[in-house]
């Protein structure tokens, strides 16, 4: 039983298996460091390693385009839903970062229900402007992002009130953060604060 503190109080059958003998201070909680960037805590059992701020770098200037956006922040919303990937923790870091090549394969049948702008991805057979349909970036410490252009709303099978969200916010974004991020803001990402925080902007959906 730990304490609010951190502190080791109490042990089940603590003199009977321990015979009293047992050094509660040295087993109490190890103390994290803790830092916020917009409202979302990061915590770090590293003493040595760099700020928050310094770790993310300019990866903060990307991260700015959807947790400041047009001025309004960024909420998650839940319940959350868990589930556990029997799998080094390496492998959906990677995805997200960068692995675009998944996405007409393991999407296949999801992308030809969802037609419209990303329905071409499918089977990756698509004859798509592939070097003008987005960017791929990567930044120091193994954060980055791929994303393809004007598709925020693709994903979404009714999306009137969405479109209409982005239509009415997407010049506020330009205003508040300038024309190259009100470009990502309308984008669809694909994205990793490494070691193991990645989401996707456009479909919306937020991984730790």
């Amino acid at each position: 039983v730990f304490s609010t503190d951190g502190k080791l109080v109490d042990v089940p059958l603590r003199e009977k298996c321990y015979h009293d003998e047992l050094d509660r201070d040295s087993l109490s909680l190890k103390t994290i460091r803790v830092e916020s960037y917009r409202g979302f805590v990061f915590g770090c059992f590293d003493e040595t390693a760099p700020s928050l701020e310094d770790f993310l770098g300019d990866w903060g200037w990307y991260l700015d385009t959807w947790m400041v956006g047009a001025g309004e922040g960024a909420e998650l919303v839940g319940p959350p839903m868990k589930s556990i990937l029997k799998c080094n923790w390496k492998v959906p870091t990677e995805n997200f970062v960068g692995d675009g090549y998944h996405v007409g394969w393991t999407h296949a049948s999801a992308l030809h229900v969802l037609g419209g702008e990303l329905g071409g991805l499918a089977g990756n057979q698509a004859e798509m402007p592939f070097d003008e349909l987005g960017i791929q970036v990567t930044t120091r410490h193994g954060h980055g992002f791929g994303v393809i252009d004007n598709a925020a709303i693709a994903i979404h099978a009714k999306r009137d009130e969405y479109a209409k969200y982005m239509e009415e916010t997407i010049p506020k974004v330009a205003e508040n953060l300038g024309e190259p991020r009100a470009k990502l803001f309308n984008g669809h990402w694909n994205c990793s604060t490494f070691p193991n925080c990645s989401f996707l902007y456009g479909t919306n959906i937020f991984k730790v």
